[in-house]
């Protein structure tokens, strides 16, 4: 190693550091085997608790003179689950591309930059036309975040576990 070469970051198992590094099966392999698919299940197992969720908060919140937040918070918690479907579509192409096949690195970022872009226009946008729509639009996306994160956190606990 040359004095004057730039340090370079290390890489994550299975991700090449840059474009230029090969990936890592190993990686991948170890990644696969931690159980990310039973992960990535959640988001298909926590759809219906959201719309119970959903439907009670939007009542509760009629009840209370505050429809619009009830809307909002149902349009954040649709908007949490149509980002998680997107992002395992995308991390399911960026592990094809660690794996060998030909995948463009930067679409990977790029994609979800578009997809969080798009979901803070969305809660601005309604946020301007109706305050209660755009603060129910970002709590909903804070419930469906917890409820996701909970949900993965038991089965990486019960995995340990095992």
């Amino acid at each position: 190693m040359n004095v004057e070469d730039p340090p370079q970051a290390p890489a994550v198992a299975g991700v090449p550091a840059s474009p230029d590094v090969e990936p890592n099966p190993e990686g991948v392999a170890a990644a696969a085997a931690f159980g990310y698919a039973e992960i990535a299940a959640q988001a298909k197992r926590i759809v219906w608790p959201c719309c119970i969720l959903g439907g009670i908060v939007l009542v509760g919140l009629a009840l209370l003179k505050q429809p619009w937040a009830g809307v909002g918070v149902c349009i954040g918690l649709g908007l949490g689950m149509v980002n998680a479907r997107l992002l395992q579509h995308s991390v399911l192409r960026r592990f094809q591309s660690a794996s060998g096949q030909a995948v463009k690195g930067g679409a990977f970022l790029a994609s979800g930059l578009v997809r969080l872009g798009a979901i803070t226009c969305v809660a601005v946008v309604l946020a301007l036309i109706e305050r209660p729509l755009g603060i129910g639009v970002v709590v909903g996306l804070a419930v469906y975040q917890v409820l996701l994160l909970g949900a993965s956190a038991i089965v990486m606990y019960r995995q340990v576990r095992a």
